[in-house]
This record gives C-alpha cells, sequence and structure tokens, in this order.
C-alpha cells in the first residue's frame, strides 16, 4: 500500500474470484483515484470496475451512495449497475491487512461494477 490508498495486487483479484459470480477475472489497468482504488477488470461478464474503497467510508454512507447509484439506474441514467456478491451484499471486507493515515486505523471493503 502507498500512502492511503490501496495498490492492485493478486489477493485482491483472488478475493474478487472468491467473492463475486466470476469464474474469470483478470486486472487490466488501475484507473486511478485519491483514496479508492478503482482497478478495470476484464472477466467472464465483460469489462467490469473494482472499487476499494478505505475504512474510513462508513458502510451506511458506502450503502447510501449504492443506493442512490441503483435509484438512477432505474429511471435511465447511465450509472454503472453494482454486482451482487455471491452472498448476495454489495461490499466484502478486505481480510488480508488494515493500514494507519492520520492516526485512524482502517481497512479495506471492495465493490464491483458493471
Amino acid at each position: 500500500m502507498t500512502g492511503v490508498r490501496a495498490e492492485a495486487t493478486e489477493q485482491w483479484l483472488e478475493l474478487v474470484r472468491q467473492e463475486y459470480p466470476l469464474t474469470e477475472a483478470a486486472f487490466v489497468r488501475d484507473l486511478g483515484g485519491n483514496y479508492n482504488l478503482n482497478l478495470q477488470v476484464a472477466s467472464d461478464r465483460g469489462a467490469l470496475v473494482v472499487r476499494v474503497t478505505p475504512d474510513w467510508i462508513e458502510p451506511d454512507r458506502l450503502a447510501a451512495v449504492q443506493a442512490v447509484r441503483e435509484y438512477l439506474r432505474a429511471r435511465g441514467w447511465p450509472v454503472p449497475r453494482t454486482i451482487r456478491t455471491r452472498a448476495a451484499g454489495t461490499t466484502v471486507p478486505w481480510p488480508f491487512r488494515s493500514a494507519r493515515w492520520s492516526g485512524r486505523r482502517f481497512r479495506w471493503r471492495s465493490s464491483v461494477r458493471r
């Protein structure tokens, strides 16, 4: 991890394969982001973006952002669809490590959008 942003690793890709209904997934490129890690992934379902948000983004806030996206998408706005995990969730906790930033401990969560 560099600074406060997660880095693309093989562990991330394996977590995506395990938690999301994908049989194939490969990193294409890092799409950038100040705090979020946004990865373009090629999969058996087409091109996807895996978004990794730091833990200081509260789960309620992340759920609210995803709800707004789904609301807009349902009304015809060109908003990517959030892909549900195998357990029907919209986020996956990052189990491998945590980091420190400004005295706050945080873990990483991921979500996948198409």
